[in-house]
């Protein structure tokens, strides 16, 4: 028997305008793609300079690991140009579905491995300005035939269509009315802290610097992803131990003061 039609209802009604300009800009916690190109291996061939590494577009994937090793946090807007506009992409279930297996398999191979509970990915559907706001697009009706399509793999590290892309445009040349999204991808913050292990010590527990699918570490500075030596994660290091400790060691010298002080009394 064909299974129950399945709906999920979206959380939140968050949308964008086609073509318009968005209220934030490329700084230090936001970054903007025209593209959704996560790993190196993705981009086309087109965009790489003849007899150089230089490259015309940029991964996802160095923007997402410079959000993560400064610790701050930050978004990336998959389907907003480096203007801000609003571009966005057309996506069906199962490309969505790709967006999702490709951020994935690439969090995987950073060392160490992205764990889920670091970031979330968001599809915000794009209205025209006298659009009717209808978030029905937001549903995802499941059937027998849907079931297996969201089973079926995915071609991922590679600039080549995947089926998913194929059925799209097969979609589209039937006349198909698609949706289009902007992708966010949202990498929390993690800061320095200090607690208590089980054993009862206290140890500092400092972020996490991760390397990415290149073998390269980048942080974030301004709008720009900068790639860190070892040396430089070192110095950072440093800082990170003197942010923790430089608190609780003022604290301490307080409290000696104030028990001399007692004391003398």
């Amino acid at each position: 028997m064909v299974s129950m039609m399945q709906q999920q209802r979206p959380q939140q009604q968050k949308y964008y305008i086609r073509k318009s300009l968005v209220s934030v800009e490329e700084d230090e916690y936001n970054e903007f793609k025209g593209h959704r190109n996560f790993s190196v291996e993705e981009l086309p061939p087109w965009c790489f300079h003849r007899n150089s590494d230089r490259r015309s577009r940029k991964a996802a994937s160095r923007a997402l690991n410079a959000f993560l090793n400064s610790g701050r946090g930050g978004t990336v807007y998959l389907g907003i140009i480096d203007e801000g506009v609003v571009k966005g992409f057309y996506l069906t279930e199962y490309q969505k579905d790709h967006v999702t297996l490709s951020l994935e398999d690439l969090f995987s191979r950073y060392q160490p491995p992205v764990t889920p509970e670091k970031y979330e990915v968001r599809f915000v559907p794009i209205f025209g300005p006298s659009e009717e706001r209808d978030f029905s697009c937001m549903e995802r009706t499941i059937d027998k035939q849907t079931i297996s399509n969201h089973l079926k793999a995915h071609l991922l590290r590679t600039h080549d269509f995947c089926w998913c892309d194929k059925d799209l445009a097969q979609r589209i040349e039937d006349g198909e009315k698609q949706r289009d999204y902007v992708v966010e991808v949202h990498v929390f913050p993690q800061r320095p802290s200090f607690k208590m292990n089980a054993s009862g010590e206290y140890k500092a527990e400092l972020s996490t610097v991760y390397v990415n699918e290149e073998n390269k570490c980048y942080f974030r500075k301004s709008a720009c992803c900068a790639v860190y030596s070892t040396d430089d994660i070192i110095e950072l290091t440093k800082h990170q131990v003197c942010e923790v400790y430089t608190p609780i060691i003022d604290r301490l010298r307080g409290e000696i003061e104030r028990l001399a002080y007692d004391s003398d009394d």
